[in-house]
Formats: structure tokens, sequence, C-alpha cells
């Protein structure tokens, strides 16, 4: 499956390992895995990387920076702690955050709720040299029996933002880690091209999760066949072959595709990151999309519709960078109606017409 979603109501710090080590990472209040993220108005295969610590050096530019913030700043590690000092540090650095976004911190760890399954910490970093006791910056990160996972690192980028305390605070939970005997730091993901994440990469030698239930050296990555590629190539084969018939259809990246993998919804939300839109009118009420399904491997002609009350009920909101309206449908989906799923692209490709014509589809008859 390509995006789970895990609730748990309890979590030993054992299965917090055992989840870790088989790609999930934490979301807020849940468990989460996904093998794919929207973004820079593309689809990327997401990858989980992990840090073994034992016998763990860091190299030669990374103790440059710990040994220039460790003469400079105070360090406070202690159980986590949200308060107006930490929150204030989250909305200076939200507007760089890219995808889904949540308003606060506290909905961003725990979604308001009053008790959590995770075991967190943090680790804060003061300036006490030029102000009396200046939060500048401070990390979150869960512990497991074996693990640490780090799940957010901020600090002060308008006044420090040359000392790295971003990779300062990453080098201190690595040092927890070591000092406490763990064996692994998962410190999130990045995708398997270049990118902003790869900052995650500077610490050492990582593993990757490579989505079969292995962890190999990143140096391995480029090796790796991504599904995300196949959907791609997908997609626009028959996008090209429907324009080759003269078939108006626009390609959307889809946002909101994890929604179609929650349960607790009675809609069915879309749940591809990639669709193509027949005779798309932004008016109409109804959308006659075309997915390539990934797991099934064949392609879905479906009907949706806008379920804009659903999007209101989101905890978090898209960032800029989704504001394309050329390249991402911004609305919330649920499918209508199944119309037709095909391993045959000809077939998808005829029932369009076909259904093009169906007055009850709400469709106009002109064809062009």
């Amino acid at each position: 499956m390509l995006v789970q979603m895990y609730y748990p109501q309890s979590l030993s710090p054992s299965r917090l390992d055992k989840y870790l080590a088989s790609g999930w990472f934490r979301s807020s209040y849940m468990l989460f895995r996904s093998q794919l993220m929207c973004l820079d108005e593309d689809i990327y295969s997401l990858v989980n990387i992990r840090l073994r610590l034992e016998d763990y050096q860091p190299k030669k530019s990374l103790r440059r920076v710990w040994k220039r913030c460790h003469n400079r700043f105070q360090v406070v590690i202690r159980p986590a702690i949200i308060d107006k000092e930490k929150e204030a540090l989250y909305q200076q650095q939200k507007p760089y955050f890219q995808g889904f976004i949540f308003d606060s911190l506290e909905l961003f760890m725990n979604a308001n709720l009053e008790k959590t399954v995770f075991e967190t910490w943090e680790i804060s970093v003061y300036d006490t040299r030029d102000f009396p006791n200046k939060l500048v910056a401070v990390s979150f990160f869960d512990i497991g029996k074996t693990s640490l996972a780090s799940i957010i690192a901020l600090y002060d980028r308008a006044n420090y933002a040359k000392y790295s305390l971003g990779t300062y605070t990453m080098l201190l939970e690595i040092e927890y880690g070591i000092k406490h005997h763990f064996k692994f730091y998962y410190s999130g993901y990045i995708l398997e091209h270049p990118s902003p994440f790869d900052y995650k990469l500077k610490v050492g030698n990582c593993q990757y999760y490579n989505w079969k239930g292995r962890w190999k050296d990143i140096h391995k990555l480029s090796e790796e066949i991504f599904p995300i590629h196949t959907l791609k190539q997908k997609i626009n084969a028959l996008e090209k072959e429907l324009k080759r018939q003269h078939i108006p259809c626009q390609k959307f990246l889809y946002p909101f595709f994890s929604m179609g993998y929650l349960r607790f919804f009675p809609e069915r939300f879309l749940k591809n990151s990639l669709y193509l839109f027949c005779f798309y009118r932004p008016q109409q009420k109804k959308r006659l999309v075309i997915e390539y399904d990934l797991e099934r491997e064949i392609y879905t002609l479906s009907e949706a519709i806008e379920c804009p009350e659903y999007g209101e009920l989101l905890p978090m909101n898209l960032s800029q960078d989704f504001s394309n309206s050329m390249v991402y449908y911004p609305n919330l989906l649920s499918y209508h109606r199944t119309i037709l799923s095909s391993e045959i692209p000809h077939e998808i490709i005829d029932k369009v017409l076909v259904s093009r014509l169906i007055p009850r589809s709400g469709y106009q008859m002109k064809l062009f």
C-alpha cells in the first residue's frame, strides 16, 4: 500500500522501534507511512533514512559546527514542553515549510490531545551571552527502546542563521542517543533526488529504507526503481494517446491523496496523487478523471465530485507552493461512481468518449 496510517491507543518503546524500522514516521498523534510526496510541481518517491549510532564519528566540518555552538550557547535536554517561546519559533519558521502545514506547534505535535502515546523529549538551545535566557533553537525527538526519532527542529532564522543550529540540534540528538546506548537515529526522510531535505544526510553515512523491508547504504539509492516512476510513465503515456486522438485532457497533481486512505469518513476520497481530467471545465460540478492504480496495475475511469465541507475539517493548510492551479488540483474530491477499470489503455479511451456523451452524467452533448 502506498500510504498507511495508524492511530495507536498505546505504544511501547519496542513497538515504536518496529514501526520505525518498517518505514513509519510520526505525524502529529499518528504513525504514517507513505511512498510518495507532492512537491515542487511534481511527485517524488519518499525515502526514509536512519543513522547507525555504533562507532559513529562526526566528520571535521560537523565538529566545527559543534565547537562553535557549544562554546556560544547553553543546552537543556528534558521531556518535551510546548510553550510560547517554542510556538514563536514555529510561527517564524512556518513560512518555510512545504506541503500541509499545521497552524500551531501544539497541533503539529499532538493535535491538541491531552495525552500522547509518544515519549517525546526536547533539546532547547539558549543564548545566555547577550540575553538573560533567550531560546534560539529547539528540537523534539521520540524515544523507543533502541531508537530515537527526530520530529522537528526550529531555530531563530532571523538572528542566528549563521550558526547552523538545525545541524547542531541533530548532533545533540545523536550525542544523546550514543550516551544512552541507542542503536539507531531516525532523522526522517529525503526524496529520491536532491532536495531541501538533504541536509539530514550531512550527519554521516545513512541507511535508507527500500520499501521491501530492507535498510541499505545510502550510496545505493540511485540503483532503486521506485513505484512512482511507473505511475508517471503510465499516466504520461495515456495523456499522449488522448491528445493524439484530440480528446481534451489536463493532468493534475492531487495533494489531498492521503485523505483517500482515511477510514472514518463515509465518502470515498480520491487516493491517487496524479490524475488526468478529461473535458475539464472549472465550473462543472463533476469531474471525469483517469488514474493508474499502482497496487492493482490497472487504469480506472471515474466520476468525481468536490467535497468542500470536508476540506474545512482539515487541521492543516496548503503551503504557498501549491497555489498553481494549472498544476495542482486544489480541492478535496470524492468518487461519485466508477465507470471502468482496465489494464488496456484503449478500453479506457473508448469509454471516455462514451461517458462524455451520456446525458445523465451531467456532461454536454457537444464533444469538442
